[in-house]
């Protein structure tokens, strides 16, 4: 669980990072490296979220709705839908790791 929770906010903020980088106009080099860092925050969830598909599948679509939550930060039209878009994505990890709180308790 915790692996997870970690894995989503080191995602959402590369995320949020990348964004506010495009939103900006900054050059190819720099949207370069945060698309790198991107890509490997994002492939840190996935074996975190599978394994608590497998082992504990009630927490299943709580853990889908964070990462997704975190994946919507792509694209934001401006830094205002971009930051509504994290607040979302943090309170979906929040609802995540209540769920397993409650579930665990």
């Amino acid at each position: 669980m915790t692996a997870l929770a970690s894995a989503l906010a080191t995602h959402r903020r590369a995320q949020f990072v990348r964004e506010e980088l495009r939103l900006a106009g900054a050059d190819e080099a720099r949207l370069e490296a945060a698309r790198a860092e991107l890509h490997a925050t994002r492939s840190a969830i996935e074996t975190p979220r599978v394994l608590v598909a497998i082992l504990v599948p009630v927490l299943a679509p709580a853990a889908d709705a964070a990462a997704q939550a975190s994946y919507a930060l792509r694209g934001a039209p401006d830094a205002d839908t971009l930051a509504a878009l994290r607040q979302d994505a943090i309170s979906a990890t929040k609802a995540f790791v209540a769920a397993a709180a409650h579930h665990f308790a």
